[in-house]
């Protein structure tokens, strides 16, 4: 088992950093303001949990069906890179396009935001390196198992949370529109950027 400092370095690193969940919460944040709690965290339950969803099904073998198969990862990580580089290009696009611009090509719904994360490119690459990292056939015990999901419980809600008040700052401080033509144009620039670690 990796210690749990490195554990929590991996999932501090996937989650703090921009992709398509930190995202969705700033738009919840900027869209509704600070006082929609229950939404917001609805949001952030939902990203939570389908991640989690996503982890068990790696580290209960999925991952080492992919294995077996040569071509299985490298098409699922160059679709993930491709989905991601669409998210980016979509957001683009709308900020050529006349009237203002909105972040539709991301989920908004609890449930989308759910069901989003077993596509989630970022999710998966995360999920993929904790489950690799906490799967230790000879060592393994209950309380490193209980570790890592209380980590990947923690630190993305945490990371979501300082998101939101990204969100929650941005409106109220420097008065920033989330349809603005070039808060579109660094979201989906930053989004294509993602995908190039994938690759």
């Amino acid at each position: 088992m990796h210690s749990s400092f490195s554990l929590a370095a991996i999932i501090l690193g996937a989650t703090i950093t921009p992709g398509p969940n930190n995202f969705a919460i700033l738009r919840i944040s900027a869209s509704h303001g600070p006082g929609a709690v229950c939404g917001l965290f609805r949001a952030i339950a939902a990203i939570v949990i389908g991640g989690l969803c996503l982890y068990a099904l790696l580290h209960s073998g999925l991952e080492a069906g992919l294995k077996r198969y040569p071509m299985a990862e490298p098409l699922m990580l160059s679709g993930s890179a491709a989905y991601l580089v669409w998210m980016g290009g979509s957001l683009i696009y709308q900020s050529c396009r006349s009237g203002p611009g909105r972040l539709a090509a991301l989920p908004a719904s609890w449930p989308a935001l759910l069901l989003f994360q077993l596509v989630n490119p970022k999710g998966w690459a995360l999920m993929a390196s904790v489950a690799a990292a906490a799967h230790c056939r000879q060592r393994c015990n209950g309380a490193d198992e209980a570790v890592a999901v209380l980590l990947l419980t923690m630190i993305p809600a945490a990371s979501l949370l300082a998101w939101h008040g990204l969100g929650v700052a941005a409106q109220r401080h420097v008065a920033v529109d989330m349809r603005n033509r070039h808060v579109l144009r660094i979201a989906g620039v930053v989004l294509m950027a993602s995908a190039l670690p994938l690759l």
